[in-house]
């Protein structure tokens, strides 16, 4: 009898997981589209593994207000398990062809952190480089910061 409520407990807890994205206020157009394309390359991670995933608006700011932990923690109305704050840098790139108005983006920095929201205090940190990846289509280096992420994730749950 015990094992059973044991198992039901277990069972019909899931894990939560808050995200709070945030880019630099100088963004070139078009930047809020990458930051939505990683969040959501992490919002189906949870949901295929079975986990909660919310999330709120979009934040300008800039690093500074990156370290701010208790802001992106005061965000949810319900607490989550974790609170993962992304901040995402771009800046304006060259235009894309020599007749084309088109900008494109320099991806600069994705520098991101996992919070234990009920102790208020970070678990992981890391920044990446995206001009460091192989990859030179910014949808696939989307794919790879979001596995690599998602990875460190699932590690802490």
């Amino acid at each position: 009898m015990l094992l059973f409520c044991m198992m039901v407990c277990t069972a019909g807890y899931a894990k939560t997981v808050g995200f709070v994205c945030m880019y630099n206020s100088d963004a070139p157009t078009g930047a809020v589209d990458l930051t939505a394309a990683l969040e959501t390359e992490l919002f189906d991670l949870c949901f295929d593994r079975g986990i909660i995933a919310t999330s709120g608006e979009y934040i300008t700011g800039n690093l500074e207000r990156y370290k701010d932990n208790s802001s992106f923690i005061q965000r949810f109305d319900s607490p989550p398990d974790l609170v993962i704050a992304l901040y995402c840098e771009y800046m304006q790139g060259p235009r894309r062809g020599s007749n084309s108005s088109e900008q494109a983006i320099n991806w600069k920095k994705v520098q991101w952190k996992i919070i234990d929201f009920s102790v208020k205090s970070v678990r992981f940190e890391e920044s990446i480089n995206p001009e460091t990846l192989p990859e030179s289509d910014l949808k696939q280096k989307v794919k790879s910061i979001g596995k690599t992420i998602g990875a460190k994730i699932l590690e802490n749950l």
